[in-house]
C-alpha cells in the first residue's frame, strides 16, 4: 500500500450520469481510459446524495434499480470501520477510490456558480480538493456537455467517456417504453410465416418450381386451333350462338316477348355447358395432360392463417381432380323454340361446319352424380384445408386452395389436380395470400416437357 501511494494518481472525478449510463466503475479500465497509470476515482458528496435520491425514486424504475445496484457496490468496496481514505478498486491494483465526506469549503458565487445546481456544486468540490492538493493532477469525466464547458472554464481537464467506456440504455420512462416497442416490434419481425409451394423433390427433399411431366400421345395444335377462335371459344358454340340470334330475330313476329326472354335464359344456360363440354372433351383429346401433386410448406417461425392459393393456368386450360376423369361425358340438351314446329338442325351450323367435321361425340357433358358432390361440398366445407375449388363453366383455368391454418414447420400435401392444356401452353401463374403475410406472393411453376415446345 506504501507503494501504491508513492506514485501520484490522476484524481478522477465523475458525475452522476457517468456512474448511471456507463458500465460499473470497478469493471472499467481506468489507466487505459485516461491514459496514466495509477488513477483515484473520486466519490463526492453531491454525486451520492443523488444516487441516494434516485433510488428512492419511483418515477424511472430504470434509473432507481441502477441507483440502487451502485450503491450496493459502493457499500461492499468502503469499509465498514474507516471513512475518507483510498482503497483499491476492481482487478487493478493501480485503481482505487476515494470518498470526499466535506461540502466543498470555496466561494461558490466568486467562480460563477450555483450552489443549487448539482453540478456545480460537482465542481466546487473539485475546486476545493485542487486547492487542498496543490501538486495533484485532477481531471472530471461527464458526458454532459454544459458541464464540460464549464469545467474548462475553471481550467479542469474534462474527458467525455463516449466511445471509451461503455454505455448503458437510458433508463427514461419514455426511453424505456421505445425500447420495449422496438423489442415488440422486431419479435413481430422475426415470428413471420416463410410459405415456399410447388413441387416436392424427393432426390433432394426439397420444394421447387418445377416438374417434368410425359408429352401426350395425342396432342394436336393443329386440330385445336381449328376447334376454337383466338379467345378459346369453341366454333360450336360460335355457330350455336348465332343460330340463337337468328332465333330471336325471327321469333318478335311468332311469339310474346315473354316467351323470347325465357328461351334466351335457358339457351344462355345451355351454351355455358356446352363451352365446357367442348373445351374439356377438346383438350382431353388433343391438348396436353398435366398431373400437379402440390405441396405448400411454412418454413417460418409462425402460423400462417387464412391461407388461399389461386392457380391461373393458360387461358383456355381446363382443370379438374384426378377422379373427374373416369366420369362420362355427355352434351347438354340443346333447348328448342317452342313457338317453331320444325325448329333448324343443330347438327348443320351456320359456318357451314358441323360437329361431324370436328370428330365430337353426340354428347359431351358430366353426367354428374349429385348426391356424391353434394356429400365431397359437405366434407370439404368442414375441413380447415380445403381445395381444389374451381368451376365447371367460365374461368375454367382457375383453381383456388384454402387453408384456416398452417403451423410452423408444417407442411400440406394438397390434393393433386390434372390440368388439360395447349400443347404449347406457358408457366403457371400463382399467388398467396396469408394474414400475416405483409403482401401477397406472386410466382410462376413451370412444367417440362422432354420434347421441346411442350408445356
Amino acid at each position: 500500500m506504501e507503494e501504491q501511494n508513492s506514485i501520484f494518481p490522476t484524481h478522477c472525478f465523475l458525475d452522476t450520469n457517468t456512474f448511471l449510463h456507463f458500465q460499473m466503475f470497478d469493471t472499467v479500465d481506468w489507466p487505459n481510459v485516461l491514459g496514466t497509470q495509477h488513477v483515484c476515482l473520486m466519490l463526492t458528496p453531491t454525486v451520492m446524495e443523488e444516487l441516494d435520491h434516485h433510488k428512492d425514486d419511483p418515477k424511472n424504475p430504470g434509473r432507481q434499480k441502477r441507483a440502487k445496484e451502485i450503491l450496493s457496490k459502493l457499500d461492499d468496496i468502503l469499509p465498514t470501520d474507516k471513512a475518507g481514505i483510498r482503497i483499491p478498486v476492481g482487478q487493478n491494483p493501480n485503481v482505487e477510490l476515494q470518498e470526499l465526506l466535506d461540502e466543498p469549503d470555496v466561494d461558490i458565487k466568486a467562480f460563477g456558480l450555483s450552489a443549487q445546481k448539482g453540478d456545480h456544486c460537482l465542481l466546487a468540490s473539485i475546486l476545493d480538493f485542487r486547492n487542498d492538493n496543490p501538486g495533484a493532477t485532477v481531471c472530471l469525466v461527464t458526458r454532459d456537455f454544459p458541464l464540460r464547458r464549464k469545467a474548462l472554464q475553471l481550467k479542469i481537464p474534462v474527458v467525455n467517456p463516449e466511445g471509451k467506456i461503455e454505455s448503458l440504455a437510458d433508463f427514461s420512462t419514455e426511453a424505456s417504453e421505445r425500447r420495449k416497442l422496438e423489442r415488440e416490434l422486431q419479435e413481430l419481425k422475426n415470428r413471420l410465416p416463410k410459405l415456399t409451394f410447388g413441387f416436392f423433390e424427393d432426390g433432394t427433399r426439397k420444394i421447387v418450381p418445377y416438374t417434368t411431366s410425359p408429352r401426350s400421345k395425342g396432342h394436336n395444335t393443329e386440330v385445336l386451333t381449328q376447334a376454337f377462335d383466338s379467345q378459346f371459344v369453341p366454333v360450336q358454340v360460335i355457330e350455336r350462338r348465332q343460330r340463337l340470334e337468328c332465333i330471336l330475330k325471327n321469333a318478335i313476329r311468332q311469339t310474346s316477348e315473354e316467351n323470347i326472354r325465357e328461351f334466351r335464359e335457358k339457351y344462355e344456360g345451355y351454351l355455358k355447358l356446352f363451352e365446357a363440354a367442348c373445351r374439356r372433351d377438346y383438350l382431353q383429346k388433343y391438348g396436353h395432360r398435366c398431373r400437379l401433386d402440390l405441396v405448400l410448406c411454412n418454413e417460418g417461425n409462425a402460423t400462417a392463417t387464412s391461407v388461399e392459393i389461386v392457380l391461373q393456368f393458360p387461358a383456355g386450360s381446363v382443370v379438374i381432380r384426378p377422379q373427374d376423369e373416369e366420369e362420362a361425358l355427355e352434351f347438354p340438351k340443346e333447348p328448342q323454340p317452342k313457338w317453331l314446329a320444325h325448329p333448324p338442325s343443330s347438327q348443320s351450323g351456320i359456318l357451314g361446319l358441323s360437329a361431324a367435321h370436328f370428330d365430337f361425340p353426340a354428347s359431351a357433358f358430366i353426367k354428374r352424380d349429385y348426391a356424391a358432390e353434394a356429400t365431397y361440398e359437405l366434407v370439404r366445407s368442414q375441413q380447415k384445408w380445403k381445395g381444389p375449388i374451381y368451376k365447371d363453366t367460365g374461368d375454367t383455368h382457375i383453381v383456388t386452395y384454402r387453408a384456416e391454418e398452417l403451423l410452423h414447420e408444417k407442411m400440406w400435401i394438397m390434393p393433386p389436380i390434372v390440368a388439360y392444356v395447349w400443347p404449347d401452353g406457358s408457366s403457371i401463374k400463382y399467388r398467396i395470400y396469408a394474414r400475416e403475410l405483409p403482401r401477397k406472393i406472386e410466382e410462376k411453376l413451370h412444367k417440362s416437357n422432354p420434347c421441346p415446345g411442350v408445356f
